[in-house]
């Protein structure tokens, strides 16, 4: 239940390049759909770490999806968007509403999200519901677009005081650099 959170580990699975799926032509690795060809998992769970560098604050973040067949997508554990499936709780036997098929399985669909304060550590995790579990596709792949401004880095001052030299840096935008 707490895969969704950063300190989650995650070590143990399995991993690969986009696109993801159960074999499509298109997919660069394959992910396993379970012992029963069918009757697939309903659920497939994906993970992945960024960075946000210390020369940017980002405010705005467009998630490109392409998703077969439902999907809810979350941002350092919480949910961002839903896609095909019903609202309120989700858990791992909730199926998709519809059935995603020809080239809407392919296609990138777009969705923006306002935010603040992102921390240095982020991670974004995916879960794709099936619609039914014989349903012989699966598909998934996501790109993360960042927008906001760049951040002045700090600058040290020195003034007189006294005898000696006063250092000073400013708290407001040196967060994530160090003095030495």
């Amino acid at each position: 239940t707490n895969w969704t959170q950063i300190n989650y580990d995650d070590s143990g699975w399995s991993n690969g390049a986009a696109k993801l799926g159960y074999g499509d032509l298109v997919d660069a690795t394959t992910v396993n759909f379970g012992p029963d060809p069918n009757n697939k998992y309903t659920t497939t769970y994906f993970r992945h770490s960024f960075v946000e560098p210390n020369s940017a604050n980002f405010t705005n973040l467009n998630f490109r999806l392409s998703a077969v067949d439902g999907a809810v997508v979350w941002l350092n554990g919480a949910e961002m968007f839903r896609t095909n499936l019903s609202a309120g709780l989700i858990a791992y036997t909730n199926f998709a509403l519809n059935q995603v098929t020809g080239y809407q399985a392919y296609i990138f669909h777009p969705a923006n999200q306002t935010v603040s304060n992102l921390p240095s550590g982020n991670l974004v995790a995916v879960e794709i519901h099936k619609s039914s579990p014989t349903n012989s596709g699966l598909g998934f792949d996501l790109e993360l677009i960042g927008t906001g401004y760049p951040v002045t880095p700090p600058s040290l001052s020195l003034a007189p005081a006294g005898g000696g030299i006063t250092l000073s840096w400013p708290v407001t935008n040196g967060i994530g650099y160090a003095l030495y």
